[in-house]
């Protein structure tokens, strides 16, 4: 079955009832309108996200259970707008039964706060205003290794085909946050940027898998495991890449990237 993904940052000033930050991320935000048209056209019945906030462990990949969830931005100073959604629940019982099967470490135990995180809530706010008829599966990215996050990947992609879903994929993240801004400036931000960019463009999910952790940790990125989900999700299948936009006005870098398989 035909499909699209995504790689999508989440800045919460990027919706306008947080700040302004919109008004220095032009090309960010016309980018992701213009990933959720196409999402809007493709008519998904689910929409899975990779997110790396929501409850993380470093050994474990937390799928959130539940029939619905909302969440809203009020820890960046704003309680509107809010967001809701249900969840599949099939399809995250069939995940969580997956990687039982596989003695793999993901499941549904262990939440620490049901609510929406803002991996979830940023890209949700741009497909909410072109289409909104999905529930969702969310997935939190963990502390373990970039094939372990790859494995996440292939066995949501094994569940989705199971239950023969009509799905997007959303890899939320940022990527490096040492690009001058208050996180301070490390060259290997610059670096990570950059490779990312280039690998994800082109659809080279081997040499993505292969990144040094050092680097990635001197970079102080945000969504590498997001991204090896989505790598892992599109294993097998014939995936062609385009990159709508980079921009970093905050010292954070934000990347967009369309996929279709």
């Amino acid at each position: 079955m035909k499909m699209i993904m995504a790689v999508m940052p989440h800045p919460p000033l990027a919706v306008p009832e947080v700040g302004n930050g919109v008004l220095k991320i032009p090309e960010t935000v016309k980018s992701m309108d213009e990933v959720s048209r196409d999402i809007a056209s493709f008519r998904p019945d689910t929409v899975i996200f990779f997110t790396p906030h929501g409850t993380v462990f470093n050994d474990f990949f937390h799928i959130s259970p539940g029939v619905k969830a909302s969440g809203d931005f009020a820890r960046f100073g704003v309680a509107v707008p809010t967001y809701s959604a249900e969840y599949d629940v099939e399809l995250v019982e069939e995940i969580a039964l997956i990687a039982e099967q596989q003695n793999f470490p993901a499941g549904t135990f262990g939440e620490r706060d049901p609510s929406l995180d803002h991996g979830v809530l940023v890209p949700m706010h741009y497909l909410n205003k072109f289409y909104s008829d999905y529930k969702i599966v969310r997935v939190s990215q963990s502390g373990l290794s970039a094939s372990a996050h790859f494995e996440m990947g292939a066995m949501i992609a094994e569940a989705t085909e199971k239950l023969e879903r009509r799905v997007c994929i959303i890899a939320s993240g940022d990527l490096s946050h040492k690009l001058g801004g208050s996180y301070g400036y490390a060259a290997e931000g610059e670096i990570f940027d950059r490779d990312v960019m280039k690998f994800l463009s082109e659809a080279d999910f081997d040499s993505l898998l292969s990144m040094p952790q050092d680097l990635r940790e001197a970079a102080a990125e945000c969504g590498y495991g997001s991204f090896a989900m989505l790598a892992g999700y599109a294993a097998g299948r014939e995936v062609s890449a385009k990159q709508l936009s980079y921009e970093c006005p905050f010292g954070v870098g934000y990347g967009v990237v369309k996929f279709n398989a």
